[in-house]
């Protein structure tokens, strides 16, 4: 009898244990824009959420702001700056589109932080066609840190025309892990990236 209650004890304590397992195991999750549709515009942007992580995950932020696990997607101008001035340190950001200055925003500015852009095989495009005062695409100002990624390929930063920098105008620390800065031009120095005194 005893045999019988220390098997029936060890069954039981294997299949309480297979179902805290299955239990433990992410469900899949689908992001949904604000209007309640699913978003399939891209394809690159389709990446499954897993139910059960963090509790904001594929929450909307605000109007064009997705949060995607530690991730931030963004596909305008002004949801970018946003999501780099609400940004905690460390934040990684990722285009979910185009990214195009509609011509009357200032350029994009990292301070007093490190983050990191992933453009994620999209472009940011600052467009203009002639000199502007801090007319680069990107500034990184003197202690901040700005990594650059691409995690897809192809993405491209261009369009900005100043004296300096027109790409990338660096005070700060820039690290370049992937992207193109292509399509800037400097009426002085550094067309594509300007690195200050201060900067690396």
């Amino acid at each position: 009898m005893a045999r019988i209650n220390s098997t029936f004890a060890k069954l039981v304590s294997v299949i309480a244990s297979i179902a805290l397992v299955v239990g433990l195991m992410p469900l899949p999750a689908t992001a949904f824009a604000d209007d309640g549709v699913s978003d399939t515009s891209n394809q690159n942007t389709s990446t499954p959420l897993m139910a059960g992580t963090i509790a904001t995950e594929g929450a909307l932020l605000s109007s064009g702001m997705v949060a995607q696990g530690e991730s931030v997607q963004v596909s305008t101008w002004t949801d970018l700056q946003g999501a780099i001035d609400d940004a905690d340190n460390g934040q990684r950001i990722q285009l979910s589109g185009n990214v195009v200055n509609p011509g009357n925003k200032d350029r994009i500015q990292v301070k007093g932080k490190s983050v990191t852009i992933d453009l994620n095989g999209f472009t940011l495009d600052r467009s203009l066609t002639s000199k502007k005062d801090n007319g680069h695409v990107i500034e990184v100002f003197k202690g901040a840190t700005l990594t650059i990624e691409d995690g897809v390929g192809g993405g491209t930063i261009t369009g900005g025309y100043s004296k300096y920098g027109g790409g990338i105008y660096v005070s700060g620390t820039l690290i370049m892990n992937g992207g193109t800065v292509t399509n800037n031009n400097a009426v002085e120095y550094g067309g594509g990236i300007y690195v200050t005194s201060s900067g690396k």
